[in-house]
């Protein structure tokens, strides 16, 4: 754990609780035993639906964030813009949702 402490630490977090949610986060993660399977078995269910949703988890998390989609991203289409009715509902001018022109799933090499 003095890893991670000292990780996030170093990182430019703007306050005590915004650090230790981003410890808890990377402990979870970095803790675990390496394996996709057992992640997959973990977080989802048989359809590979998340069995907590991350807008529900990000709609009281103590930072913002921001959901970039690619205009024609199949994400998108299928969650039906779930994403963005997580930003409407955090209600704050600092988290956004973003569309990119010209792009799918991929918008690194879609349009970097």
């Amino acid at each position: 754990m003095k890893f991670i402490d000292r990780y996030v630490r170093r990182r430019k977090v703007e306050d005590d609780k915004q650090r230790e949610v981003m410890g808890m986060y990377l402990f979870q993660i970095l803790m675990r035993e390496g394996r996709t399977e057992k992640a997959i078995m973990v977080n989802f269910d048989q359809s590979l639906q998340s069995y907590t949703p991350l807008g529900d988890i990000l709609v009281d998390a103590p930072f913002d964030f921001s959901f970039v989609y690619g205009d024609s991203d199949w994400v998108r289409r299928v969650d039906l813009d779930y994403a963005k009715t997580t930003i409407e509902a955090r209600n704050s001018p600092n988290c956004k949702f973003h569309i990119l022109p010209s792009s799918n799933h991929n918008m690194h090499m879609d349009n970097p």
